[in-house]
């Protein structure tokens, strides 16, 4: 189902956010403010909501914003998505007509349905999906304002805006037209390209290519977390050559994951045997066209062009 609104309101829920974790239990949108009468904001007296607002808040401009805040909490009709954040990942939710007042004096709208984390694809929307512009919001130094609403339904419905599809669309084809290189690379090619795979993502050698086991091509380290991979490389492959490597790999000791790496085009057949025990215990298969899309994104493209001429 697509989420559709009008308009893209965010929300800080308390002074420094420390109602928010309430909130999203609750359900709930709330507002400070208890200087001001909730009668005078549920009628649309805005003169008189302006004249209660804090003297040290009472400059003209800031006196307008606070009030701005305020009638937008009031009045955002049910097709505004509201959105806060929390727990490293952006919330949303659209909010029931009518604001009541607590005791405390904090104004308070139901939303229609609680708070939500997750996408359409039911995937959340943590941070680190986002980008910086929309995490910015959470720098504002007031309680409500505006948000360019498009982007945040891209994110929500899982729709790629036009130039974030093209560019989708132009890596696609740069692995596609990259694919064939690969499965016509000479075998050394091959090892040294996966070295530089690995190595752009940051693993360090540990061991010679050939040098440091009879059955793998790397031993490689990562010098963050301390985990140990080892890679074999084999130019021509088959199912059954997988089968035996990943055999091996179970009797080895001291890594925590096996890569093997081949040009031959035995992914579909290796996809379908992924659900069994080799792939449970550790070991990754790579085809010509993970390969390929590794290449693409270490930056590597240039230097696969430069073996095919």
């Amino acid at each position: 189902m697509s989420i559709e609104a009008e308009r893209c309101l965010f929300i800080r829920l308390g002074r420094c956010g420390e109602r928010t974790a309430q909130c999203i239990v609750a359900g709930e949108l709330r507002l400070d403010y208890p200087q001001v009468s909730h009668e005078f904001a549920r009628d649309g007296r805005w003169t008189q909501v302006d004249s209660q607002i804090a003297p040290s808040d009472r400059d003209r401009a800031a006196s307008e914003r606070h009030t701005k805040q305020i009638r937008a909490f009031y009045e955002a009709s049910a097709s505004t998505l509201w959105i806060t954040f929390h727990a490293d990942c952006m919330w949303w939710s659209f909010a029931a007509p009518g604001v009541s007042q607590r005791a405390d004096g904090t104004k308070v709208r139901a939303t229609t349905d609680g708070w939500h984390q997750y996408d359409v694809r039911n995937q959340p929307l943590t941070a680190a999906r986002l980008r910086g512009g929309l995490l910015a919001v959470q720098a504002f130094r007031g309680t409500i304002c505006a948000v360019e609403p498009s982007y945040v339904l891209h994110e929500i419905n899982c729709v790629d805006a036009p130039r974030v599809a093209a560019a989708d669309h132009a890596l696609r084809a740069l692995i596609d037209s990259l694919q064939p290189i690969v499965e016509r690379l000479h075998p050394r090619d091959l090892e040294v390209l996966a070295d530089l795979i690995f190595r752009n993502a940051g693993w360090q050698r540990v061991g010679v290519l050939d040098e440091t086991e009879t059955d793998i091509d790397l031993a490689l380290e990562s010098a963050v977390t301390g985990e140990r991979i080892a890679v074999e490389v084999k130019a021509d492959a088959t199912v059954e050559d997988y089968r035996d490597y990943a055999a091996r790999y179970r009797s080895m000791v001291g890594f925590d994951r096996f890569y093997f790496v081949t040009r031959s085009l035995i992914d579909t057949e290796v996809a379908q045997e992924s659900v069994g025990a080799a792939s449970t215990a550790g070991v990754i298969f790579w085809g010509s066209r993970s390969i390929a899309q590794r290449a693409a994104q270490s930056g590597l493209a240039q230097w696969l062009i430069d073996k095919a001429t």
